[in-house]
């Protein structure tokens, strides 16, 4: 293993042990530098400039062995840090804030702000907006029946309210992604007949994106998934097309009266009562 190392112009010193040349070999293939080739002095300048602890070389006379310099910063490799993040430039790290949100699992529902948005004022300043703009959430309605209005009608979770009415409304209008999800149970019994009410324990989702102005002109679209009856024609179909329409028109006005900041907890209520009125009525 020496001798591949060796090949491979990866310094390894004298080392012999097994596992430790095995270590040597995988950063190699991590593309990790070796510090072997460097002196005891280019070590203890490589740890200060990663500010790396160094509590136990403060005794005097003690600024730590070769062996001691090697395992501190190998072991610092096995936790990758980058120190100079906050100088690069600004649009460099949105993309990886960017990045970072379009891992989380999606669409969101109900969320809370994730860590990174708390870590520090300046991040909270820099993320928050992007977590908001990049992330897609996810309001979910159930269809129940309502005793004192007699009548079928979307319900929504305590959560999610909860989440609608503690949001501040900036936040709120930097969502531009958010899908509505209408469901009804199988169990659900209710007086009379509904037919043509589109779901039967399925869903049927609607998905609302604010516009750019590369998009075709800022403004909103409306798209719907789920039951594929839009295609196929028929009352449900027909309930499907009227809803949409009437979220299209919604929204218009919203652009309307208050431009592109963006969606207030009454619109998404609003929202809630277009589909109510479409799918239900």
């Amino acid at each position: 293993m020496r001798d591949l190392l060796k090949s491979r112009n990866y310094a390894v010193g004298s080392i012999r042990d097994t596992s430790r040349l095995r270590e040597g070999l995988r950063r190699w293939e991590l593309g990790q530098i070796s510090y072997h080739a460097h002196t005891n002095d280019e070590l203890r300048t490589l740890i200060v400039r990663r500010k790396l602890d160094i509590s136990r070389f403060t005794d005097v006379g003690n600024r730590g062995t070769r062996g001691e310099l090697l395992d501190l910063l190998e072991r610092d490799d096995r936790e990758p840090k980058f120190y100079r993040f906050t100088e690069l430039p600004p649009e460099l790290r949105n993309r990886i804030y960017e990045y970072h949100f379009a891992g989380f699992r999606q669409p969101i529902y109900a969320p809370s702000q994730p860590p990174i948005t708390v870590a520090s004022s300046m991040l909270r300043g820099e993320t928050l907006q992007v977590f908001y703009n990049v992330c897609e959430f996810e309001i979910r309605l159930k269809v129940c029946w309502s005793r004192t209005r007699q009548r079928l009608e979307f319900g929504m979770e305590k959560q999610q309210v909860l989440f609608l009415q503690s949001t501040v409304g900036q936040h709120l209008g930097w969502i531009k992604s958010l899908r509505l999800v209408a469901s009804w149970e199988r169990d659900l019994r209710v007086r009379g007949s509904w037919s043509g009410v589109p779901f039967n324990g399925s869903k049927l989702k609607f998905l609302v994106r604010k516009k750019g102005e590369g998009q075709g002109g800022e403004g909103y679209e409306v798209q719907s998934k789920g039951l594929g009856a839009e295609e196929e024609g028929g009352p449900v179909g027909e309930r499907i097309m009227k809803a949409k329409v009437k979220l299209w028109k919604l929204l218009g006005r919203v652009k309307r009266q208050r431009g592109m900041g963006g969606l207030r907890a009454e619109d998404v209520l609003d929202m809630r009562m277009v589909l109510e009125c479409a799918l239900l009525r």
